[in-house]
């Protein structure tokens, strides 16, 4: 069984806290509160805490060819209206309960083929197959994976709101490479795909034969980046489509940047943080260099910054260190665990980390950038100035 000290900390590892991962699913504030019904509600959502555990047992997904392969193959297929994973990271369920059942028959890192339907979206995709996703198996409500601007669309359009509120986080996607025309959905799933089950197959996603399966191989795929990491895309995200085989090699899910410090993400809200570096820095900076004081010995080095999502930021700066290194980032503090609710946009955020530099040149030493080198307490400290700057009430 379950404990609340196991739940407390994939709340805290994977959210930054139990109120986070509370707002992450569309909880009750309540829930947070009480092990007994943070379970309840991890059972209604999942189906059971094995399951729950499953989806957050840690971020290395199988190889997407090793799923295509094995007996039954670990893809699935659904429609949408659209394939547009820079603005929409999930794949969304108007039924809580078929998504609840969906989650108990996926597995982290299933692929989940899409085609568009025939009667709504981009022209040049309807009735055909332009892309797939890999899925996390975690659960969120939509707004979590719907970019802001298309977020905004929705309230206004008949057709678009409440619909497809629970959602399930895709972590990659590949873009068919069209050629003449993406592939039609008879072509591609002649066996699975039939008119008569075409609203079913839009409901919960189905299972594709091996044969439909491996027929994702005959494509050229290009990798592209998935809400809310837009902009932060892998090594080859957003580049030339190349064979299947190839486009699908494993990858750790989320960003990987070639250069960790310099970041763009899509607008929305914001949470600042503050990162540590492991280990002493006395054994990473020239010691030459660092001042003599009289709490020398309580000195880390911290970097500080805005994100909206600061776990996933700091695991794409980690991406980019060699895998066996002696120092790794780690979250500190940030707001979205102090918080909770992040500050409306970019804007405010850059006010807050201008505060939180200013800060912590006075209170410690500045490293260069977002680095300084100061005590656990100034930067805890530093965040709060940030939010004050900002104006967070």
């Amino acid at each position: 069984m379950m404990d609340m000290r196991e739940i407390e900390r994939i709340a805290v590892d994977t959210y930054d806290g139990l109120p986070e991962m509370a707002r992450a699913h569309g909880w009750s504030p309540e829930i947070a509160q009480s092990a007994e019904a943070a379970q309840r509600a991890i059972v209604d959502t999942y189906g059971s805490l094995d399951v729950f555990r499953r989806a957050h047992a840690g971020d290395a997904y199988p190889d997407p060819e090793t799923l295509i392969n094995v007996d039954p193959p670990r893809v699935w297929l659904t429609s949408t209206w659209g394939f547009q994973p820079e603005d929409y990271g999930s794949f969304g369920f108007s039924d809580f309960d078929k998504r609840r059942s969906f989650l108990e028959e996926i597995r982290p890192g299933d692929l989940l083929v899409i085609y568009c339907t025939k009667v709504k979206g981009p022209p040049a995709q309807r009735g055909r197959v332009p892309g797939l996703l890999q899925l996390s198996g975690r659960a969120g409500i939509a707004q979590r994976f719907i970019s802001p601007v298309e977020w905004k669309k929705r309230p206004v359009d008949p057709l678009l709101r409440d619909r497809w509120q629970h959602a399930v986080e895709a972590v990659r996607a590949w873009i068919i490479s069209p050629d003449s025309a993406w592939p039609t959905i008879e072509q591609f799933a002649p066996t699975t795909y039939r008119t008569s089950r075409a609203r079913h197959i839009a409901k919960c996603p189905v299972r594709v034969t091996t044969d439909e399966a491996r027929r994702l191989f005959d494509f050229n795929l290009r990798e592209v980046s998935v809400y809310p990491n837009s902009g932060l895309p892998s090594d080859d995200a957003d580049g030339e489509a190349c064979p299947a085989r190839e486009a699908l090699r494993p990858s750790k899910p989320g960003p990987v940047s070639q250069h960790p410090t310099e970041h763009k993400e899509a607008e929305g809200p914001k949470h600042l943080y503050v990162m540590r570096l492991t280990g002493s820095p006395f054994d990473f900076l020239d010691p030459s260099s660092l001042p003599e004081r009289d709490d020398s010995a309580e000195l880390q080095i911290f970097k500080v910054g805005f994100s909206h999502s600061p776990k996933t930021r700091c695991d794409a700066i980690n991406a980019g260190l060699p895998r066996d290194a002696l120092f790794r980032w780690e979250i500190f503090v940030s707001g979205s665990g102090v918080y909770g609710a992040p500050l409306p946009s970019s804007k405010e955020a850059r006010i807050g980390e201008d505060a939180m530099k200013n800060y912590l040149e006075k209170r410690g030493m500045s490293l260069g950038n977002e680095f300084f080198l100061c005590t656990q307490r100034a930067a805890r400290k530093a965040l709060k100035r940030g939010y004050a700057a900002a104006g967070f009430d």
